[in-house]
C-alpha cells in the first residue's frame, strides 16, 4: 500500500529525471527495499535496466520475479556490497524517521560511494514530520547539499 501512495503522490515511481536512462538500460539500487514492491514495478516496466534490492530481512520474493531483478539480504551498516560508482540511480524510502543521525551519515556516504558521477540518489518518505532543528534534518539536508555538489 505504501508504494502505491508514493506512486500516486509523485504521479509515478520516482521524481528523479531518470526515465530515459531506465528506458535505455541502467543499474538501479533500492536500499531497505522491504518486500520489493517498488523494484518489482520498475523491473517489469524497464526490462533493459538491471535492478538490485537490499534489505536486512528477506521479505522480498526469492523465486517469482523478473529476470532483471536481484534481491540481496544484507545490512547496510556492514557497508553496501557493491563497487564504487556502480549505480546510475540509488533509492531509499521510508527511513527518514527510523535512522539515527550517525546511521544517516553512514548511509548517505554509502549511497554516494556506489552512485556513479552524474547519477541520482532519491530519498523518499511519506512521514517528513521532522523538526527542522533536529540533527536528522540537518544531516539529510547537508548530505543532499553535498550530493548535489559532488554529482
Amino acid at each position: 500500500m505504501h508504494n502505491f501512495i508514493i506512486k500516486y503522490l509523485f504521479q509515478g515511481n520516482f521524481s528523479a529525471p531518470v526515465e530515459e536512462k531506465l528506458t535505455l538500460g541502467c543499474k538501479v539500487l533500492d536500499v531497505a527495499c522491504g518486500p520489493g514492491t517498488w523494484l518489482l514495478d520498475l523491473a517489469t516496466i524497464y526490462d533493459k535496466s538491471n535492478f538490485f534490492g537490499l534489505d536486512i530481512k528477506p521479505v522480498f520474493p526469492k523465486e517469482i520475479k523478473p529476470c532483471n531483478l536481484e534481491f540481496i539480504e544484507a545490512d547496510i551498516f556492514d557497508g553496501l556490497p557493491f563497487r564504487d560508482n556502480e549505480f546510475d540511480f540509488t533509492h531509499i524510502e521510508s527511513m527518514v524517521n527510523i535512522l539515527t543521525t550517525e546511521q544517516w551519515n553512514f548511509t548517505l556516504s554509502e549511497l554516494i560511494r556506489v552512485t556513479k558521477p552524474g547519477g541520482y540518489i532519491e530519498i523518499t518518505d511519506l512521514y517528513l514530520n521532522i523538526d527542522k532543528s533536529s540533527p536528522n534534518f540537518y544531516t539529510i539536508y547537508k548530505g543532499c547539499e553535498c550530493i548535489h555538489f559532488l554529482l
